[in-house]
Parts: C-alpha cells; structure tokens; sequence
C-alpha cells in the first residue's frame, strides 16, 4: 500500500506543515491530521523514484533511500487504541519530515507504519542521517492517559546503483531493512 509524497519545503519551517498538508488528508486541528492512503496502482513513490533515478543518472547524482518501519507498532496500536497510534504515526511522520535539510530529500508514506525516505548524497551520507534520525525518534515522547510512550524505529538504507530502477531500489532498501529487525530492532543496516 502506497500513500502520498511529501517534497521537501526550501524553508525549513514550512516543512512539517507540507507533511501535514501533503501526507494526509488535513483535519481542523492542523497538528492533528487524519492520513490517507493510495493504493498500490497509482505508483506516486515509485514514479517519483524513478523520476529521480533518471535525473541522478543524467548528471551523475547520488542518491540514498531509506526504507523505516515503526518497531512493535501492532502491539501498541493493539494495546494503547487506533487513535494513539495514529498519533504515533504522524509524530514520527513529522521528525522524519524535520530531518530533511536538501531541496529535493522527501518522506512518503509507504504503507502501514512504513516510511521510505529520499535524500541526496552518498550511502555514508544515509547511514549518518540515518543513525541521526533514529536517535531523534528514539527522543520522541507520545502521552497517552499521562503515560508516556516511546518507539524506536528500523530502518533499511541503500543508495542508488546506475541502471536499476525504482522496484529494484526499493526492494533493496526493504531487504536491509528486514535485516534490521531479523538482527533486534532499533538499528539501521546499510545494504553493501
């Protein structure tokens, strides 16, 4: 299951805003969102990507995508109620979102608690962003009932190889990611 793109604002300020706007369907509260989903037929990721796969290749650009799954969602969505882990997904949907710092570097939601996320630069530049951002999640605080709950992240991330496209990108990111999760949850495995 796919679900809508987000580019990234030049103003950093905007940024959370355009995740809002552009990632769901936007309530009356403007912190609160109700998120909508596409499906797999309208391909706005993967034209994207592949969008991106043929400017890369056109002037010699590197790229890193960033596959992250929210760890243990069920069982808190299970536990704590849909609306709390609706709450868990937009906030971790918005620090992804606060973490892109490149015109061009976007955050999709990709189905469920899965995100993919685009940023430019090589695959060092992705595992150091990447080891960043699950240090920012892993800071996150959500209260439910006065308690407070805190989630980690895996993450998978690859960069792009010449020739190849967007599913074949993808699935690599989503295969390092698996390994993430195979080896404990809570990291990020680069795929080499």
């Amino acid at each position: 299951m796919l679900a809508l793109m987000v580019a990234r604002s030049p103003q950093k300020n905007k940024t959370e805003q355009l995740v809002m706007k552009e990632l769901g369907v936007a309530s009356s509260d403007s912190q609160k969102p109700e998120f909508g989903h596409a499906t797999t037929k309208d391909n706005q990721i993967y034209a994207q990507i592949q969008q991106l796969i043929g400017r890369c290749s056109e002037v010699g650009l590197s790229a890193v995508l960033m596959m992250v799954d929210i760890d243990h969602f069920k069982a808190l969505n299970d536990s704590c109620g849909h609306v709390f882990g609706d709450e868990v997904i937009r906030g971790v949907a918005s620090c992804m979102a606060r973490s892109l710092d490149q015109d061009g570097d976007f955050v999709a939601r990709y189905g469920g608690e899965e995100f993919a996320i685009v940023i430019s630069g090589r695959l060092s530049d992705g595992i150091q962003r990447g080891e960043a951002l699950l240090e920012q999640i892993r800071s996150l605080q959500f209260f439910r009932e006065g308690e407070g709950h805190s989630v980690t992240v895996s993450v998978g991330v690859s960069a792009i190889r010449m020739g190849e496209d967007a599913s074949s990108w993808i699935d690599r990111s989503d295969r390092a990611l698996y390994l993430s999760k195979q080896m404990g949850r809570n990291r990020l495995t680069a795929e080499s």
